[in-house]
């Protein structure tokens, strides 16, 4: 089963990865309907958890925000998949870079640096982006169940620099990372189990990781948000 889902992936990355952004793009639109309408991905969970959000006044009408939430989702994969199409000099049309002085100034320290965000827009190309401009990044992530899909996927994201660092190593290949003086990539906004760290949010009381902040109290890293 795990080779028949890793030819599958590489069948789509065939057609993806050579389709133009914009056709790409294009296409990805027609099957967020095409999924919303007939393969709705954990749309339980999704309707779940802003429900407990926003009650019934939701941002957008639901089947709105389903589709495009759908939508995101399939963009940031095709995009994934489109990764060796950006260069040094083409990345900038697709990734907006904004107040890098912040980052320049952080490494200065020497501590390295705990670059932290979320599973917003395209986190995917934030490494690749942070590589092309050359800088030292490295990004810990869950290891795919599939090994050939994981090692797909880690190629993909290590192909202009980057280190992956799977969770079993996180702490660490992390700690080993930042006191190198590299960046450290952390999106951590998920849900951490029973034995993470009660905080709150949206008003709702949930686990976030402790990680963080072991990175930061062992190194002294600076915390830069994007």
């Amino acid at each position: 089963m795990h080779k028949l889902e890793y030819f599958l992936l590489r069948f789509i990355y065939s057609v993806f990865s050579y389709l133009p952004f914009p056709v790409a793009r294009h296409f990805a639109n027609g099957l967020a309907f095409i999924v919303s309408r007939w393969l709705p991905y954990r749309k339980k969970i999704i309707i779940e958890n802003m429900s407990r959000i926003y009650g019934e006044k939701w941002p957008r009408p639901q089947k709105e925000f389903l589709r495009e939430t759908y939508r995101h989702f399939i963009y940031l994969w095709i995009e994934l998949m489109q990764t060796p199409k950006l260069t040094p000099d083409t990345f900038k049309e697709r990734i907006n870079v904004k107040n890098v002085e912040v980052l320049q100034e952080a490494l200065a320290e020497g501590k390295g640096v705990l670059l932290m965000s979320g599973h917003l827009g395209n986190f995917e190309w934030i490494n690749s982006g942070i590589s092309l401009m050359r800088f030292p990044f490295a990004g810990i992530t869950k290891k795919q169940s599939n090994p050939y899909i994981n090692k797909f996927v880690t190629d993909l994201r290590e192909k202009w620099g980057s280190t992956i660092i799977h969770t079993k190593e996180g702490m660490r290949e992390g700690l080993r990372f930042l006191k190198k003086g590299g960046i450290l990539g952390l999106a951590a906004d998920q849900y951490a189990g029973p034995g993470g760290v009660t905080v709150k949010m949206f008003g709702l009381a949930t686990k976030t990781f402790a990680g963080p902040a072991v990175f930061h109290l062992r190194t002294g890293a600076p915390f830069i948000f994007i």
